[in-house]
């Protein structure tokens, strides 16, 4: 890693807990956040398809329900 590197561009980090840091800076995510980062960066396949991040993240929501909380947390 070149020094300047550190300071752009962001890194997930999934040991530990999942983070987010944008260069060197910490940035706060939700725990629902958390679980969708762990959920895609944690997975061997390289699509996520759409029906089941909303399956695992709200089971008991419809599915338009269910297909707007995502769209609100990719927003956030």
């Amino acid at each position: 890693m070149c020094p300047d590197s550190a300071n752009t561009g962001f890194r997930v980090q999934l040991f530990g807990g999942p983070a987010v840091f944008r260069g060197l800076e910490n940035i706060p995510i939700t725990p629902l956040q958390a679980s969708f980062l762990g959920y895609l960066f944690g997975r061997d396949e390289v699509v996520a398809e759409r029906d089941a991040v909303v399956t695992l993240l709200w089971p008991d929501e419809s599915r338009r329900r269910a297909r707007a909380r995502l769209s609100q947390l990719l927003y956030s």
